[in-house]
């Protein structure tokens, strides 16, 4: 008889780099730190490979003179800014309750991989000694390719007391005129153990900015773009080409006993449709979408840190049903860690 052909076959062979290095050097003044983290993939089906720098920057931090100074590729910081970035950041303490930042720099993003790219912002921090609120209030403006991709004012609200925890960011895109991103997630710890939490979250996805227009298209630039389209036309693309995406979710975990917990979790999520625009086909909206969860966390079942859950959820919507039964235990063993999950999911 001939060969038949194999049922097997090898979707993914990939060597994977992960380079981490972190620095310290601390004394009675100063805090200063060096940062580089990167991944180098080689894929040996294509025999391509593809590499990225995550972070690599140095951070000087003064006590006695009360800034803090960050120069290099570094995650997205607070005053508007939603992406890594190559630049700069300063900061300045005046006071125990009051502190101001400047940050300037270029997004690392994929948005627009062939637009030039610049921002710069303000930021002033305020906080009540003793009170558990904390606030930062800004200001950012951001270019492509000489016009405006993204300009937004914005206030961050912090909240810690008496088992009670708040966060909340609100961003307004000024030239759009247009809330870009609201947020309000809370916790709270109950004299008698028990936690509650909700969460609510509107926001433009992806953040509204000129560059979106770019979404779908061949178009590597906004330079590209404005050799053929107007401003107004650009920037009414990328209007049309940002969905709404909308987030409440509510739940609460109440201690059985020492061992064992129970919790709760409702959530709704609702994303927009968005007409055509550009090359980009409309897209339809999803409707709400409901996810009812329950899970059973027990701890100290075989060791005395080990942790199990046991998980269920049932998820209803305009265009689908789904229910997923989950168990998983983490078990450590010295230096040594055991993850064990299984699974059900069906749709």
């Amino acid at each position: 008889m001939g060969e038949q052909d194999t049922l097997s076959l090898v979707d993914q062979s990939t060597l994977i780099n992960v380079l981490n290095v972190n620095a310290r050097m601390r004394d009675g003044r100063y805090d200063n730190r060096a940062v580089l983290s990167a991944d180098y993939n080689y894929d040996r089906l294509t025999h391509s490979d593809d590499s990225r720098v995550a972070s690599a920057y140095g951070e000087i931090k003064d006590r006695e003179l009360g800034y803090t100074a960050r120069l290099g590729r570094q995650p997205s910081a607070s005053g508007g800014v939603l992406t890594r970035f190559d630049g700069g950041l300063f900061s300045y303490s005046v006071s125990p309750t009051l502190g101001v930042n400047v940050v300037a720099g270029s997004p690392v993003d994929k948005v627009a991989p062939k637009s030039d790219r610049t921002f710069y912002g303000a930021s002033v921090d305020l906080g009540g000694v003793g009170t558990g609120l904390s606030t930062n209030l800004y200001y950012l403006h951001q270019d492509i390719d000489g016009i405006t991709d993204r300009e937004a004012i914005g206030t961050e609200l912090r909240y810690f007391r008496d088992g009670a925890s708040v966060f909340g960011l609100v961003d307004y895109e000024t030239s759009y005129k247009e809330l870009n991103i609201f947020l309000l997630q809370g916790n709270w710890i109950s004299a008698a153990g028990t936690v509650y939490n909700v969460l609510l979250d509107y926001r433009k996805s992806p953040p509204l900015q000129t560059s979106n227009a770019l979404i779908g298209e061949t178009a590597g630039s906004i330079e590209e773009l404005l050799a053929t389209q107007s401003e107004d036309q650009i920037r009414s693309d990328a209007r049309a080409k940002t969905a709404t995406s909308k987030v409440a979710a509510v739940g609460v975990l109440h201690p059985l006993s020492t061992r064992w917990q129970v919790g709760a979790d409702l959530t709704v999520t609702n994303t927009s449709g968005t007409p055509a625009a550009g090359s980009q086909p409309a897209s339809a909206a999803t409707g709400n979408i409901y996810t009812y969860a329950g899970k059973l966390i027990g701890t100290g079942l075989v060791t005395t840190s080990d942790v199990g859950v046991a998980s269920v959820a049932h998820t209803t919507g305009n265009a689908y049903d789904a229910n997923s039964i989950a168990i998983t235990h983490r078990i450590p063993l010295g230096r040594l860690r055991v993850d064990v999950l299984l699974k059900h999911y069906e749709q």
